[in-house]
């Protein structure tokens, strides 16, 4: 597509990116697997004329998801993006996404209104994920300057360290930040934080990290462990900084 569709009416100017994102719907191939076999083990006129009408309704709803879905994208501005879907476009100004998720094959945005808008798009996730993080720096930065705990999901920073199901993990006491990578048979990847080796062999034995999130529940991943990581080097203080401080 090198084109702008019709249905942007965004008003930023020329687009930075277009990112087609049709998607073949799986019920139709399902239903035509499903019937192919289903016509094949039955030798009744009448059970053969179902089935040939369920694979003729599957192609229907083939063609016609396809038809819908041929001209979606996703297109990316200076100030926010568009997604248009089914002829429908959303306008979605930077200012109006709250928090990204990150999941093995697509981002997730969450929107001040509650409403979550999915990208498969790598391109469009980082562009997004740079120019809301480059917003959100400053913000997180005074709110940690002035005590606030600040949520990430199911885990927390604090001056006193890293939150999660109620227990504390000093900034001190922090080994590691590791996010497996995916292999046969683990479909989930997630983040696994690892104390120091200032315990007991056993302990260690019986549970090796201290926690263990998966990574699509984590609220601003990349942004999480960017802070997390500073401030276990500078043992939880913060100081001026343009990268942390500056828009």
């Amino acid at each position: 597509m090198n084109h702008l569709p019709s249905g942007d009416r965004s008003g930023w100017g020329h687009p930075l990116g277009i990112y087609p994102s049709h998607r073949v719907h799986w019920l139709g191939i399902l239903l035509g697997c499903h019937s192919f076999f289903f016509i094949n083990s039955f030798t009744s006129v009448r059970l053969a004329g179902f089935a040939l009408l369920m694979i003729f309704i599957a192609i229907i709803i083939g063609i016609d998801d396809i038809r819908r879905r041929w001209n979606d994208c996703q297109i990316i501005y200076e100030q926010g993006f568009v997604d248009i879907r089914r002829g429908k476009a959303h306008v979605i100004p930077y200012t109006d996404v709250k928090n990204i998720f990150k999941a093995q094959c697509y981002y997730s945005f969450e929107l001040k209104n509650g409403k979550r808008i999915k990208s498969r798009t790598q391109a469009v996730g980082d562009a997004v994920q740079a120019a809301i993080f480059q917003a959100k720096r400053p913000q997180i930065t005074q709110a940690y300057r002035r005590g606030e705990t600040i949520p990430f999901g199911p885990i927390a920073i604090s001056t006193e360290g890293l939150i999660h199901n109620r227990k504390i993990l000093p900034w001190s006491a922090i080994g590691s930040f590791h996010i497996n990578q995916v292999r046969k048979g683990d479909v989930i990847q997630k983040l696994r934080i690892r104390q120091c080796n200032n315990r007991s062999w056993l302990q260690f034995l019986l549970r090796p990290h201290w926690a263990v999130i998966p990574i699509r529940t984590i609220a601003n991943l990349d942004l999480f462990l960017d802070l997390a990581r500073y401030l276990q080097q500078s043992s939880g203080h913060l100081p001026w900084h343009p990268y942390w401080d500056m828009h």
